[in-house]
């Protein structure tokens, strides 16, 4: 997982003479993060955090629930996964009421992961070794779009230069996970039928 270091160490190669420099336009750079995350989490890939509920049944709140310091976290419901002796299994059995409170069944109790896909919150204070909130095949096109929304009012032909190279890389991705289907699209599992 890239760290906030890690990117300005990357922002700092694509236009910045010195460290110093990225550590003075600390503001403009973590707008443009938070605006390079949001923006690569709904066009090309998004994040996911996960939530362990144990001993579970009944209703849960995923809003309240994977808070962290009074901040929403939860933006959308990926995959639940149910411990069982066999290893963890694809759970269906539940109910999402305003897409957001999970109802599980209540006479089974288990201990179940829940996947979701994170709210992008705005980036302000972060220490250097926080990891940044972006799925790991994506960690590449963030420091492109972050120096293109630095230079962006500054300096556009160096801001052309490296959306272009972001716009590059990130067809190339999106054409990678389409090919093994995890392009942005989510993925249907069948569960019973008729067979043929």
């Amino acid at each position: 997982m890239i760290t906030y270091k890690q990117l300005k160490d990357y922002i700092q190669g694509l236009g910045f003479e010195e460290y110093e420099t990225v550590e003075e336009y600390e503001v403009i750079v973590n707008k443009a993060l938070t605006l390079a995350l949001q923006t690569i989490s709904e066009t090309v890939i998004a994040p996911k955090e996960s939530i362990d509920l144990i001993n579970a049944h009944g209703e849960y709140d995923l809003e309240e629930i994977t808070k962290e310091g009074g901040i929403v976290r939860f933006n959308e419901l990926e995959t639940i996964w149910q411990e069982t002796t066999e290893g963890d299994k694809l759970f269906n059995n539940y109910h999402l009421e305003n897409g957001k409170i999970l109802h599980l069944p209540e006479d089974i109790v288990a201990n179940y992961t829940v996947y979701y896909k994170p709210i992008i919150v705005q980036i302000e204070d972060m220490s250097d070794n926080d990891p940044l909130p972006i799925h790991y095949r994506a960690e590449h096109l963030l420091p492109l779009l972050v120096a293109y929304h630095v230079w962006l009012d500054d300096e556009e032909r160096k801001a052309v230069m490296y959306y272009n190279e972001y716009q590059q890389e990130r067809e190339l991705l999106i054409k990678n996970l389409e090919k093994n289907g995890h392009g942005g699209k989510r993925l249907a599992r069948m569960v019973g039928g008729l067979p043929w």
